[in-house]
């Protein structure tokens, strides 16, 4: 993941347009990963 931020923070001093279609799709795929079983039961 930090790699993913460190990139991010590149296209956003580089290609600012680009930067936002990415950032975008980046916090698509982190929402649509599968939440730990751990977390969920700590809200119940």
């Amino acid at each position: 993941m930090i790699l993913a931020n460190d990139f991010l923070e590149y296209l956003l001093n580089t290609e600012r347009d680009l930067a936002a279609r990415v950032r975008d799709r980046y916090d698509m795929y982190l929402k649509s990963l599968p939440v730990p079983s751990s977390l969920t039961e700590r809200c119940y």
